[in-house]
């Protein structure tokens, strides 16, 4: 007997067939996996699921926690490469939940009153969860109520977006340097100012492509002058994102661009700065086709000064009060930048005289020379402070010499004195009986019946 030989359809196939009944073979011997948008009905209220060329995508709506997520079928949570939870009410995101979730690549929590980004636990507890955060690429947390990014993100060594916009942040978090792969940050509509902390903001990752820093509460404050240095390494993109950074002017309702100003605070302002004092700028209007226009103000107030310190070009408000200074005598006005001065503050120091070198000063705005030694104010000087219909100027608290002829005495410059209740006649003021009276009481006819009364009364 011969052996029968095994059945078989392959001899009566050419090779293509074979090939195809193998491939057909192949596919059907697959064991069936349940992988698929299903929902459970705890889930389903608030949760929808999509299908997508990379996975599953979860999104929910009116949460109140993120203990949903984990009731999720195994074999869903492990397909899913995006979870998007919106308009809810989310205190933390709670990693436990995200612990079968080992696909993801894209978290979003928006407008769901987020106040930590991971929940409070100990680490021991997440150790394997964390891991989890190590293949998310894109972070939206915006429109929430976020100070602060949890340290344990740093995890996420794959992160390339994250979205902060529209939080409570004051400075950014550290965490953020440890993003090594970050290609955009938003962090628009925040409460950045000049508070910013400059160390952690340079360790930014220079493979920044976008940078939003638009719609925070920017002050022009020269403590800000190193951001202008810093834009100069980063990417051509960033320096234009930057470029629509606006800040504002102290005092004032200008607001030109942020970058623009640091540039000029570390060309112009910062390096003619006087030791011990503080320089902003009082007005900076900018137009994309002109150089901008400024004005500086320097503050040397309570610093101990003897001497007139040499200023940045175009200062024209100068606070010199509460120091030691004696006299004008270290004071060359055009060299030391003072010729465009409108506002001097010379309070509270130890001033005998008023120098006709203040001449050569503007002084439309103020003068104030209150609480010194001084006694008497030369001719040209008062027409100067009278010359101005808005300026203001104080002059109370000093040892005038009142006379018929002294110019405090003058009527049109009392009329401009806003302390002249302060305005005191001191020791030389002729008539004596005049000494410690009120400049205000003798205006100049009143003097001369005054004068004319003593007369009378000596006889």
């Amino acid at each position: 007997h011969t052996a029968k030989k095994p059945f078989s359809v392959l001899p009566t196939m050419n090779i293509c067939g074979q090939y195809l009944f193998l491939f057909l073979m192949a596919i059907l011997w697959q064991p069936i996996q349940l992988v698929g948008c299903y929902l459970p009905p705890t889930v389903v209220p608030e949760c929808h699921c999509k299908e997508g060329l990379e996975g599953l995508t979860i999104r929910c709506t009116k949460l109140n926690s993120t203990r949903y997520l984990s009731h999720l079928h195994v074999d869903t949570a492990q397909a899913v490469v995006r979870v998007e939870i919106i308009d809810s009410f989310v205190d933390c995101v709670d990693l436990k939940d995200l612990a079968r979730f080992y696909k993801l690549k894209h978290l979003k929590v928006t407008n769901s009153r987020l106040k930590q980004m991971i929940c409070p636990a100990k680490p021991a507890r997440y150790k394997t969860v964390i891991n989890n955060l190590e293949g998310i690429q894109t972070l939206d947390v915006s429109y929430n109520y976020l100070s602060h990014l949890d340290s344990r993100l740093q995890s996420s060594t794959q992160l390339e977006h994250l979205n902060l916009a529209h939080n409570q942040f004051y400075q950014l978090s550290e965490v953020i340097s440890t993003f090594a792969k970050l290609q955009s940050l938003d962090i628009s509509n925040n409460h950045l100012s000049e508070t910013l902390d400059q160390k952690i903001f340079e360790k930014i990752p220079l493979t920044l492509q976008h940078l939003d820093l638009t719609d925070n509460p920017w002050m022009c404050s020269p403590s800000l002058s190193w951001l202008y240095p810093w834009s100069e390494i980063t990417s051509r993109t960033v320096r234009q994102q930057l470029s629509y950074v606006q800040c504002r002017v102290e005092n004032s309702h200008q607001m030109p661009p942020l970058i623009e100003v640091m540039e000029y605070y570390t060309s112009k302002v910062n390096p003619f700065c006087p030791t011990m004092c503080d320089c902003y700028f009082h007005h900076f209007a900018s137009t994309p086709d002109t150089v901008p226009s400024f004005t500086v103000l320097v503050n040397c107030s309570s610093q101990g000064l003897t001497t007139f310190p040499t200023l940045p070009s175009r200062t024209t408000v100068l606070d010199l009060s509460h120091n030691q200074i004696k006299s004008f005598s270290s004071l060359t006005p055009v060299p030391q930048n003072y010729q465009h001065i409108s506002s001097l503050i010379l309070s509270h120091n130890l001033l005998t005289s008023i120098d006709t070198k203040l001449l050569k000063l503007k002084l439309d705005r103020s003068f104030k020379a209150d609480h010194n030694a001084i006694t008497e104010i030369p001719y040209d000087f008062s027409l100067l402070l009278q010359k101005y219909a808005k300026n203001e100027i104080t002059l109370g608290n000093n040892p005038w010499a009142c006379s018929c002829n002294a110019e405090i005495t003058n009527l049109n410059l009392k009329m401009k004195v806003e302390d002249i209740e302060e305005v005191i006649c001191g020791e030389g003021s002729y008539p004596q009986p005049i000494i410690g009276q009120k400049v205000r009481q003798f205006l100049h006819k009143h003097m001369i019946q005054y004068l004319l009364s003593l007369v009378i009364l000596k006889h």
